[in-house]
């Protein structure tokens, strides 16, 4: 694994479930958050606890909806790269993530580091 790019290697740490990832893998899931500026504020424990739940999820086709309006905030996502439309009370806002990191999810409005 150590002679794939560190991209693709952190991209099969987050594929596998998080039950089967060893502490090395942990490790450096942790270390990759410590990067996102939206977790800047979060302890270190709760990152260490984040980096044993997150997981990848791959949408490829347009139209696929990640969640709607109203729906319970039990989750959120860190977008890595693409755009995202966001319809709020029937109006469409277009929204290009313009830089890896950026946050989406059912509780907060998409921002763009």
């Amino acid at each position: 694994l150590s002679t794939i790019g560190p991209d693709s290697l952190f991209r099969m740490i987050l594929c596998k479930p998080p039950s089967e990832r060893t502490l090395e893998e942990l490790e450096l899931v942790y270390e990759e958050l410590l990067h996102v500026k939206a977790l800047t504020h979060l302890s270190t424990m709760v990152k260490r606890e984040l980096a044993a739940v997150v997981f990848f999820e791959q949408h490829q086709h347009a139209g696929h909806v990640l969640f709607r309006q109203g729906d319970e905030g039990n989750c959120w996502y860190v977008v890595l790269k693409g755009s995202v439309d966001v319809i709020i009370h029937g109006k469409v806002r277009q929204h290009s993530i313009c830089k890896k990191n950026a946050i989406l999810s059912p509780v907060t409005f998409i921002e763009c580091y």
